[in-house]
């Protein structure tokens, strides 16, 4: 678990910041109190848990929590707040939240639910209204499930429950002193589409327009976002992927190190060019929004935003590339194969033979 000092809306105590804090955890929890918990768990306020042996998570799946998926609204704290949830994907369920005062966004939340030790875990970062991260970017606050039931999911210090379809309600741990905020939510109405509707309506809604949360928080989290598709299609393989089929592949310890180098340098240069091109993509979207864009300013941010995502992929691809030197052709084939690849269709002729640190 990653919890930021004094960030932390769970953790920090300063009063002025209570509030607002408290209201970019939301997420939808559940109201109905328990009386009773088992080992490995405690009560840490009235309606929320606190896990105490990360050992004894429940086994979750997101398809328990597929009842979150969808945009909400909800009032309270001097203004008004809205979170979507997006269905599952990639090993991920991603959400946004929103809170706004007097019309305009006070700050924002990206939040990602993932799946770890067969159990589930809450992670999510945290963003002023202008975009600047209150995190470190490789910082973000983790809450891991502590208990479930067929309505409600219980993480450290955060209580989600459905009340009925277009219903939840969020229990929120607040402070060293435990004290508990309280979130009502309703499901927005979706209303029926015109036939002259734009796809892109709605997306004039998000904080940063151009991108969605998923590529946000992709490119934040320095991934893979299929910029290496050329090379991981003709016989290069990924280092990331590598070390996940270390024991298929039968990677000597020599191996593992180098890749482990390589992943390593791949993904450091990728979050660090991610941030910058989400921070590119905004002040493009500034410019509009302000209505001071021309010409000249039009074709500097374009090109930064070109040259940086053309630094980000090759820094993807060069991985890729360095993997040949590490794994045998033998090896090579065996990972196309366990990724699901017809060796049969893979370009030949253009690998090198001789490799540094082939398997014996």
């Amino acid at each position: 678990m990653n919890r930021v000092p004094n960030r932390s809306p769970f953790i920090a105590t300063r009063q002025r910041a209570v509030l607002l804090v408290c209201a970019a955890i939301v997420v939808f929890a559940a109201v109905a109190p328990f009386s009773n918990t088992v080992h490995g768990q405690s009560r840490n306020t009235e309606h929320t848990l606190k896990l105490d042996d990360p050992g004894l998570q429940p086994t979750a799946s997101f398809d328990d929590i597929d009842w979150m998926v969808g945009s909400w609204e909800g009032e309270g704290f001097g203004g008004t707040f809205e979170e979507d949830w997006l269905p599952a994907s990639g090993g991920t369920m991603t959400g946004v939240f929103k809170l706004m005062h007097e019309g305009s966004p006070s700050m924002y939340e990206f939040m990602m639910i993932v799946q770890a030790n067969e159990s589930l875990v809450v992670r999510l970062k945290h963003f002023n209204s202008d975009f600047t991260s209150w995190e470190d970017k490789s910082e973000f606050v983790s809450f891991p499930l502590v208990k479930l039931t067929e309505d409600a999911a219980y993480f450290d210090g955060l209580t989600y429950r459905r009340l009925d379809d277009d219903r939840l309600v969020v229990h929120v741990s607040i402070g060293e002193e435990k004290e508990e905020a309280e979130f009502n939510f309703v499901r927005t109405v979706v209303e029926k589409e015109s036939p002259n509707r734009s796809p892109y309506a709605g997306m004039e809604m998000r904080q940063l327009e151009a991108l969605s949360a998923e590529q946000v928080e992709s490119y934040l989290a320095g991934e893979g976002m299929g910029l290496a598709m050329a090379a991981e299609l003709n016989g290069y393989p990924g280092p990331k992927h590598v070390l996940e089929l270390q024991q298929e592949l039968k990677l000597t310890s020599e191996q593992i190190g180098a890749t482990t180098e390589v992943f390593d340098r791949m993904h450091s240069a990728a979050i660090v060019l991610g941030g910058r091109i989400v921070e590119a993509e905004q002040n493009l979207n500034r410019l509009f929004a302000q209505h001071e864009i021309s010409r000249e300013p039009l074709a500097s941010a374009t090109g930064e935003i070109a040259r940086l995502a053309g630094e980000l992929r090759a820094v993807h691809l060069q991985a890729h590339l360095e993997m040949v030197e590490i794994l045998s052709a033998e090896q090579r084939h065996a990972y196309a194969a366990s990724r699901g690849y017809d060796r049969d269709s893979m370009p030949s002729g253009h690998h090198p033979e001789r490799h540094h640190l082939q398997a014996n």
